[in-house]
């Protein structure tokens, strides 16, 4: 058994080697280093696959593109986040956007695909998530208060003045009263009239002479 163990390692070895010689393994190299990260916000990571850790590179031949893997994993909660990389126009730079579900400490690698190697990271301090933004009203600059139209007084329509006269109906009533008082003035006056016509036609008595 021991030599079958031993004889599948040394296969196993000299499978390698040609992958090994051929420059079939890379390193990856960040950018930058992280910067603060919030759990629920995404983090874009920005880096470099050297291959033999020195020769930037974007694919092996025009059907092997590389396709780098990024893993990050939270022990506390057993979340497991992957991502696969995509390149810019700079040859050999990659970039990666993660979203972390949770906080806490994250343990990261990046697998520069179909390149052998592996390259582990420090931990990533995933801060908790931010709280959402509190809306303000905002103040009405005092040039929009002037341009605002001046707010007219509502004028309200003129009620009529209630009536202290005589009405239309009334008045002809009140016309008609007036007319049979003037016809009696008339009467009376005319009938006066005669009375005293014939007082002073009617004959004197004479005074009677005693001898």
């Amino acid at each position: 058994m021991r030599k079958y163990a031993a004889f599948l390692v040394i296969v196993l070895l000299l499978a390698l080697v040609p992958a090994v010689l051929a420059g079939g393994w890379a390193v990856v190299t960040l950018d930058e280093a992280p910067g603060e990260i919030h759990a629920g916000q995404p983090w874009t990571v920005s880096f470099m696959v050297m291959q033999h850790g020195q020769t930037p590179v974007h694919r092996l031949d025009a059907k092997s593109p590389i396709e780098p893997l990024l893993v990050a994993e939270n022990p506390a909660t057993g979340q497991r986040v992957e991502i696969v990389a995509t390149p810019t126009k700079k040859v050999g730079q990659f970039v990666a956007e993660v979203t972390f579900p949770s906080e806490g400490a994250w343990t990261w690698t990046i697998f520069p695909n179909p390149l052998a190697g592996e390259t582990l990271f420090e931990p990533l301090n995933v801060l908790p998530a931010l709280a959402a933004p509190e809306v303000k009203a905002q103040p009405v600059p005092a040039a929009d208060l002037e341009a605002a139209p001046a707010v007219q007084p509502v004028v309200a329509d003129p009620q009529p003045a209630p009536s202290t006269g005589v009405t239309a109906g009334n008045g002809g009533a009140v016309a008609t009263g007036l007319r049979w008082v003037a016809l009696i003035v008339v009467a009376i006056a005319a009938l006066l009239f005669v009375v005293q016509n014939r007082r002073r036609g009617a004959p004197q008595p004479q005074a009677q002479v005693e001898s």
